[in-house]
């Protein structure tokens, strides 16, 4: 099968990480400058005085939330359509309990590092049925930007009957699921307060879009244009970047503008004279992306914020941030890989 007819295949596995990584930074600098009136401590928006742009970048920031749905789906579904070995309900389940395994040993690390830390600092009080709930995921009164955790378990739970759903659609009416995403997206905004912008439906939407755009093959007939001359890619990429973040600013939904962005992003990744320094960079974050995640606003909000904006200038201070988060994350991933080989060989000893 000729590579770009794969389904699936615009995004390879190493730009997916990248594609965490934009969404991830984007995350990072939307919580440090979209509420002023969380920080306590002095700071200055360097480029506020142009017509507010860093708070205007603050608010496009909470797009990573689609961006972050859109790829969960999508990656999910690459999985099981490209797969040769059988897929069926149960084994797709099986997939779910890898995927939740893996999110939930990281979120337990940074969970039993960073809230006894608060409850020594005495940040948080002590509460047995808080502290319980946030264990599972299903709370988020230690860090309320960990309400995503539970709508993506909730999702993931949920993407072996949708997968199963898309088998049947994409079998018996291809050409129909084209016309019924498209009239979705294309109705929802003007349908008043129907989708809450980052309520649970919304969410589920992107993710559904990702699944979609692996067996419409969308991304691929999109790119065929561009494949063979890298200055249309770079220019058409920043182009439609523009494009997505003005029509954001004038409050057109995220999941009618995902799709777009991610295009935007990975047509600028894949422009070869770009990537041989973005490649590193992007890689290096996005291996991290799920620690920057679960510990950034531990840092900008809840147990560090003097130090975290100490750098004072804010371009300073969200680098100063991603270091922060990074070092944790590379910390947190060492003994998790410690704990889990001293597991390993503690069941291999008993066998």
């Amino acid at each position: 099968m000729n590579k770009l007819s794969e389904k699936g295949s615009f995004i390879s596995k190493s730009e997916a990480v990248m594609l965490q990584a934009v969404a991830v930074m984007l995350m990072v600098w939307h919580h440090l400058f979209a509420f002023p009136e969380r920080v306590t401590v002095p700071h200055v928006l360097i480029l506020d005085r142009f017509w507010l742009i860093e708070t205007i970048m603050a608010y496009f920031g909470r797009i990573c939330i689609a961006v972050f749905a859109f790829s969960s789906g999508y990656g999910m579904r690459k999985k099981i359509v490209n797969a040769r070995k059988n897929t069926g309900l149960i084994r797709n389940y099986q997939t779910v309990l890898m995927q939740l395994l893996k999110f939930f040993s990281r979120y337990w690390m940074v969970f039993f590092v960073f809230v006894p830390l608060g409850l020594l600092l005495k940040v948080y009080p002590m509460k047995p049925v808080a502290l319980l709930k946030g264990v599972l995921g299903k709370g988020c009164g230690y860090n309320e930007e960990w309400w995503y955790v539970d709508t993506y378990v909730r999702f993931l739970l949920l993407f072996p009957l949708m997968n199963l759903l898309a088998d049947q659609i994409v079998k018996r009416v291809p050409v129909l699921l084209h016309i019924l995403m498209a009239a979705a997206v294309a109705v929802l905004p003007f349908l008043p307060d129907s989708v809450p912008q980052y309520g649970f439906l919304c969410i589920l939407i992107c993710f559904a879009e990702g699944m979609y755009f692996v067996d419409s093959g969308l991304f691929e007939w999109l790119y065929r244009p561009f494949a063979k001359n890298n200055w249309l890619r770079l220019v058409t990429g920043i182009g439609l970047f523009g494009l997505v973040f003005a029509l954001r600013l004038i409050a057109v939904p995220d999941y009618v503008l995902v799709a777009g962005l991610i295009f935007s992003v990975m047509l600028i990744c894949k422009t070869e004279f770009l990537i041989r320094w973005l490649r590193p960079v992007l890689m290096f974050v996005g291996k991290y992306s799920t620690y920057i995640w679960l510990t950034h606003t531990f840092f900008a909000y809840y147990l560090f914020q003097k130090i975290t904006y100490a750098p004072y200038y804010s371009w300073l201070i969200f680098l100063w941030c991603m270091a922060l988060s990074i070092g944790s994350g590379m910390v947190l991933e060492a003994l998790l890989t410690l704990i889990t080989k001293g597991f390993h060989q503690l069941f291999v000893r008993k066998k």
